[in-house]
């Protein structure tokens, strides 16, 4: 979820170079005085950290920081305009994937993300063909006039075009560009030798 986050910040006027604080900090939590503590997944802190490291190295302090800074709300609007229509949490933990996507969902995001922020719409089945390679069914020249108005697919449509989000080149550029960073120095790097071709992740 934490790609969200930074394509929000990102969008908002922050930058790849942007300071962020990865410092030990506590937050209100309910309404009996609880409070909440983020911590990262070594137990320690960075302090001043660009955002772009603070993605590639999926620290979570200054990304619980960027949610409390963009407000909840903004953070759910951009997940919602990259497809995912899932209930999310109205609280900081968002920002460290506290709410349930499925896994078509997180696709779709990642694909819009890789597609330059242009709208996705991904599909579990693509075509269907019989032991001699003949179509018996394509995805894309299916058509059900009588459940048009109840297809989610339409609702999601309606719900993407009525967004008021914008997302500019630049900021999924940046977004590309830190998210290639997570398998050449970052939280994947054992992993790129073992590719041969461009790869971005989280």
């Amino acid at each position: 979820f934490k790609p969200i986050v930074y394509l929000a910040a990102l969008n908002n006027g922050y930058r790849p170079n942007t300071v962020l604080d990865d410092s030990p900090v506590t937050y209100p939590s309910g309404r009996r005085g609880e409070t909440w503590s983020p911590k990262n997944y070594d137990g320690g802190f960075s302090g001043n950290i660009s955002l772009s490291a603070a993605l590639y190295r999926s620290k979570n302090i200054p990304a619980v920081n960027l949610v409390n800074d963009l407000g909840v709300r903004r953070v759910k609007d951009y997940a919602a305009y990259l497809g995912i229509h899932d209930k999310q949490p109205s609280n900081l933990p968002i920002a460290l994937g506290s709410g349930l996507v499925n896994l078509i969902d997180m696709t779709g995001a990642y694909a819009m993300i890789a597609n330059g922020g242009s709208k996705v719409v991904p599909t579990t089945i693509d075509k269907v063909l019989d032991h001699e390679g003949k179509v018996i069914m394509d995805t894309a020249s299916l058509q059900c006039d009588a459940c048009i108005s109840t297809s989610p697919l339409l609702k999601r449509e309606r719900e993407w075009r009525s967004s008021n989000v914008r997302i500019t080149p630049r900021s999924v550029r940046d977004l590309q560009e830190i998210m290639k960073k997570v398998v050449e120095v970052g939280t994947a790097r054992n992993i790129r030798s073992s590719i041969s071709q461009p790869v971005a992740g989280k």
